[in-house]
This record gives C-alpha cells, structure tokens and sequence, in this order.
C-alpha cells in the first residue's frame, strides 16, 4: 500500500503501463508532479533510445543472418564445384594413364615392327648377292 508519502506517475505506452513510485523519507523530499512528469518524459526518451537501438541491432541481426545463409550456400556451391573437379581431375589422370600405356605399346610394337622390316630388307638384301 502506498503511504500519504508516496509519489506515483502513472504512464500509458502502447498497452503497456509503466508506474513510477517514489517513496520519501521525509515531507521535504516529497517530489512535485512536474517533476515526476519530466522524470516519466526522460524515461520514456530513454525508453524510445533503448527501442531505436533494439531495432537497429534486429536489423543487422536479419542482415548477419542473412549473410551467413549466403555464405553457406556459396560453401555449399563451392565444396560440389570441388568434388566435381576432383572427380574430372581424376578421370584426366585415369585416361593420361591409358595414354601413356598406349604410346608405350605403340612406340613398342612400331619398335618390334622396324625392327623386322630392317631384317627383312638386311635378308633380300642378302638374297641379290
């Protein structure tokens, strides 16, 4: 219960009331209603400063947010552009290897053939002596 000595403001914002007691210890102490006025007006300024930055910090809340889903998609993107390339990297590997298997037999059997053609042609030449 408030005493002959209480001072209370009553304020209304936005469906939600906000009361101010101030108790005194002694009569001279007793705030005026002006000043409780102008005591209530500062804070509710303080109140709307306090709002203005909850709002500013919700905004580039939604905009961190934001940015991280971005960014994750771009990971996202980036680490199957990275497998894909491991994958074709490693077909190249596989068909260099059957290259090189294939010019080793080549070069092998163009070898094995040369080598033959210059026997044939060292044995007729034996022949028309």
């Amino acid at each position: 219960m408030l005493s002959n000595f209480d001072a209370v403001a009553r304020y209304r914002f936005k469906n939600l009331f906000l009361i101010v007691v101030l108790r005194s210890v002694n009569i001279d102490n007793v705030v005026s209603y002006d000043e409780l006025v102008s005591r209530l007006s500062s804070m509710t300024v303080s109140l709307e400063n306090e709002k203005a930055k909850t709002l500013k910090l919700e905004n580039e809340n939604s905009f961190l947010k934001t940015t991280c889903e971005q960014q994750k998609h771009l990971l996202y993107i980036t680490t199957c552009s990275y497998e894909e390339i491991k994958l074709a990297h490693e077909e190249l590997r596989v068909a260099h290897d059957n290259l090189v298997q294939d010019y080793a037999f080549l070069t092998k059997k163009l070898s094995h053939k040369e080598i033959k053609t210059s026997e044939s042609s060292s044995l007729g030449s034996n022949d028309h002596f």
